[in-house]
């Protein structure tokens, strides 16, 4: 059997081809990442499967991290996994990002930590079930003589302060490579691998009425013309018609234009992957902001990727942008991750990311 191995669940985008038959390596290749896993995964697997000389009809399986990790990573990897393997019909395993780290180090490793992003806390594995700790809560657990892994070793070892612990910096991270084998052995899943999020966000949805506007009507467009105008009219930098055809050009991606009595308002744009949806931007020209469009459009885009069977949508947006944030809210987004220092205003000023989600079906 050969697998296709896939992670992007933390700060590395990794891909390889393993030939379970005679455990060696076809192709392999890793970067290393804070962001752009979305930009880098699709490329990466080409030219590992060239280099490996084997078409995608000879892989048996993919294997991909699941998670604990950052939010994006996570779902840029399962959606890719899932969608060539619905399009193949490959088979793919789900692998746990811990188990996944320490199935790379041929020494036995007891215990795996991982920073969780910014929040000041660790996951922890120790051969069982995965937790979410404060650093003083894992210290005690750490037992005596261990080897530890993992992104937030180094940290706890110091904290720790002890000489009787020691890391293994070259294994801080997950790799396809690393996985591989550990993969092969696996039994066959029985369906699609679910994402791992230790976190569920505290937001409740609210059930506020739509505020309609006469005529409203929403469908896709291609009229690259009036989406420019339109984005322009709502954001400082807004989108080229070149910029709104290359991303129009690519997988999965539709932009809904919304239409009033008065003519066009603004329009949303998404991209499917698999199951899962994600909104790239929503848009409302001026004179129509505050009348309940934009609540209106994004709630006709939710109804139509259900229909399309889409389980979850996805958004970014920025961190102080209170207004966007409560339209969502009221569309039932509730907020999952953060994005430190995403956004880069014109007046110098870094802003958060927050990751919203609202589930469909």
């Amino acid at each position: 059997m050969k697998l296709l191995c896939i992670d992007t669940a933390l700060a590395s985008c990794s891909v390889c081809v393993y030939d379970a038959n005679t455990a060696s390596f076809l192709a392999a290749e890793q970067l290393f990442m804070e962001r752009g896993h979305a930009e880098a995964l699709p490329p990466m697997v080409a030219r590992v499967m060239a280099q490996a000389e084997i078409s995608y009809s000879d892989l048996g399986r993919i294997a991909v991290t699941t998670g604990p990790g950052t939010f994006t990573g996570i779902r840029i990897g399962l959606s890719f996994a899932r969608a060539l393997g619905l399009a193949r019909n490959i088979k793919v395993l789900g692998i746990n990002t811990m188990i996944a780290t320490q199935a790379a180090v041929s020494e036995s490793v007891s215990i795996v930590v991982h920073q969780a992003g910014m929040s000041g806390l660790y996951y922890f594995y120790a051969g069982a079930d995965v937790e979410l700790l404060a650093p003083q809560d894992i210290v005690p657990r750490l037992g005596s003589g261990k080897l530890i892994i993992g992104t937030g070793a180094e940290a706890i070892i110091a904290l720790s302060g002890r000489s009787d612990l020691r890391p293994l910096k070259q294994f801080d991270l997950p790799s396809a490579s690393g996985f591989a084998a550990y993969a092969a052995k696996q039994p066959d899943p029985t369906g699609m691998p679910t994402p791992i999020y230790l976190r569920e966000a505290d937001a409740k949805p609210q059930k506020d009425a739509l505020r309609g506007l006469a005529g409203l009507e929403i469908a896709p467009s291609q009229d690259l013309g009036l989406l420019a105008k339109l984005h322009a009219a709502s954001f400082d930098s807004g989108w080229s018609e070149k910029d709104i055809a290359e991303l129009l050009g690519s997988p999965g991606c539709v932009a809904l234009l919304a239409t009033s009595d008065d003519g066009p308002i603004g329009f949303l744009m998404y991209r499917t992957v698999a199951d899962e949806a994600e909104i790239i931007t929503v848009c409302v020209a001026p004179a129509y902001q505050r009348r309940g469009a934009g609540l209106q459009i994004v709630s006709t885009t939710q109804e139509l990727l259900r229909s399309f069977k889409i389980s979850s949508l996805f958004l970014e947006v920025a961190a102080g942008n209170t207004e966007a944030i409560s339209v969502y809210n009221r569309a039932g987004f509730l907020e999952v991750g953060k994005r430190k220092g995403y956004y880069a205003h014109k007046n110098g000023e870094i802003e958060d990311a927050l990751i919203m989600r609202v589930q469909l079906n």
